[in-house]
């Protein structure tokens, strides 16, 4: 039985029959196991036309050739379907071949030339171009003259290192390179260090010896300040040394003044080159033994307040200007603040040392200056049968005279303290007493100054008889309520500047 041919077994594959290169030969007159080669043409494109057998087509079923990439035509060429990746076809390099000849998704290398410049030419295949692969001079892939790192940077060139990149030089590589190299700076035959070219172009760094973060011998402390390296405490700072530090180096390391065995500190070699500072023992702005008051004045440390003070003599200096307290040698009962600087500078015990005046009446004299006017803290002179008589305390406004009995003076002086009260009585004067405990009262308008004595509460005491015994405006009574209503004095601070000032006059006096 005869076999059928093409035109019915593969009617499909009967259209793709060329209408006019295979003559007089049909469909109708082939099988598909045929050999014979004849035209075909398939309808994607009018150039898609190729010879191939019939058996390759109906028994193999291959398709058409332009369509497969495997014949290059006018409509599956490069310069067809990628005119702008045509232009940086070289223009002599790819010899005959033109970019008419290849198709785009090929693997074969050719040779490109880009706009950017006349040496940018380099080798890569068609299809990594069309995938869209750039100019490997312009990314940084090739190296050429024009983006060669010692044309681009020739400045920095010339710090490539004359001797230590086994031969390698700055045409070589791109401004953007990851490489490693040798550089040598001209600031010092020692300024050498590695760094890639990229850190150099790309975050502008510059010699690592002349910014101080590489140390070398040319910029090391022992080198640059060498009168300085001899404080340096080589014990304590163990394996650092002058040679491995720079003088700007903000790290903390010890230092060992000559001055005495116990003067070791931290500071920073930039804090000691910078601002020029010394030792801080020599200037008291450290304590240690050697410079302690315990240590310079230790008569002074015995007075020093054994519960009230959070610091001891061994933790303050002779020139220190901090306040704290103090307990008197002579009187476990006097105690007060000041700075240990107007101690050694000769102030001693207030109660002790303002004679003729006591800290207690002078506590009650500024307490009373924030309520009334022209109190003088020297007290008050009148003349009293004829001789001028001391006033403790003086109230103008009120013509008030207050008289502090300290019970250690006035002890046996009773019927003296009366004879002068009544002097001061029928000369016109108000009175007030202010009595010592265990002192008794010699009118009923005293006031009792209890043990311990409290400078605020014989205050308000005064003032409750101030208000009993005279009449005031409403806004003098308001700020004396106000003033009974705190429990704090409220002219500390003024009588300690008082008594600071009145302690060093004396000291300069001594």
């Amino acid at each position: 039985m005869p076999k059928k041919p093409l035109a019915e077994t593969h009617p499909e594959l009967a259209k793709q029959w060329h209408p006019s290169l295979n003559g007089d030969l049909t469909a109708r007159d082939v099988t598909p196991g045929s050999n014979k080669k004849v035209w075909w043409k398939c309808p994607v494109g009018d150039d898609h036309e190729w010879e191939m057998s019939v058996a390759m087509r109906g028994s193999s079923g291959q398709g058409c050739t332009i369509c497969r990439g495997f014949k290059v035509v006018k409509s599956n060429c490069l310069g067809t379907l990628n005119p702008s990746l045509s232009k940086e076809w070289h223009p002599t390099l790819n010899g005959d071949l033109t970019p008419f000849d290849v198709i785009p998704g090929t693997s074969k290398k050719v040779w490109w030339k880009c706009e950017k410049g006349d040496d940018h030419e380099w080798e890569a295949s068609i299809k990594n171009r069309k995938n869209g692969a750039g100019c490997s001079i312009c990314s940084g892939k090739k190296v050429v003259k024009s983006n060669s790192f010692q044309t681009l940077f020739p400045d920095l060139a010339k710090q490539w290192h004359p001797t230590r990149n086994n031969g390698i030089s700055p045409n070589q590589f791109v401004a953007g390179s990851k490489k490693k190299v040798w550089w040598k700076c001209e600031k010092g035959d020692d300024h050498e260090w590695i760094a890639s070219i990229g850190e150099r172009t790309g975050n502008n760094t510059g010699c690592p010896i002349c910014e101080g973060l590489k140390v070398v011998k040319s910029n090391s402390l022992e080198t640059t300040h060498p009168e300085l390296c001899k404080e340096w405490n080589h014990i304590k700072n163990k394996n650092i040394t002058p040679q491995s530090i720079i003088a700007g180096s903000s790290k903390k390391v010890w230092w060992k003044c000559p001055v005495g065995d116990d003067h070791e500190w931290l500071a920073s070699p930039n804090n000691r080159t910078t601002h020029n500072s010394g030792c801080p023992v020599c200037t008291n702005q450290l304590v240690v033994n050697s410079n302690c008051l315990n240590t310079i004045y230790p008569k002074l440390a015995k007075e020093w307040h054994p519960t009230k003070n959070k610091l001891n003599p061994f933790e303050v200096s002779s020139r220190s200007t901090i306040k704290v307290w103090w307990k008197c040698s002579k009187d476990d009962g006097h105690e007060w603040k000041t700075r240990v600087f107007d101690r050694v500078n000769g102030n001693d015990c207030p109660y002790c040392d303002l004679t003729p005046q006591s800290k207690q009446e002078l506590t009650i004299t500024f307490e009373l200056a924030k309520l009334f006017k022209n109190i003088d803290p020297k007290g008050f002179k009148t003349r009293l049968d004829g001789r001028l008589r001391a006033i403790d305390i003086y109230i103008p406004k009120l013509n008030l005279c207050i008289e502090f009995d300290g019970a250690y003076w006035h002890k046996d002086r009773r019927d003296i303290d009366k004879i002068k009260s009544e002097m001061l009585l029928e000369e016109g004067f108000e009175l007030i007493r202010v009595r010592e405990e265990p002192l008794k009262k010699i009118y009923d308008t005293d006031v009792i100054s209890k043990q311990p004595y409290n400078g605020k509460q014989v205050t308000n005491d005064i003032l409750s008889v101030i208000m009993n015994k005279f009449k005031l405006e409403e806004k003098l009574i308001s700020k004396i309520i106000d003033y009974q209503s705190k429990s704090e004095l409220q002219n500390e601070k003024g009588l300690e500047r008082y008594i600071d000032k009145i302690l060093t006059e004396k000291a300069k006096a001594k």
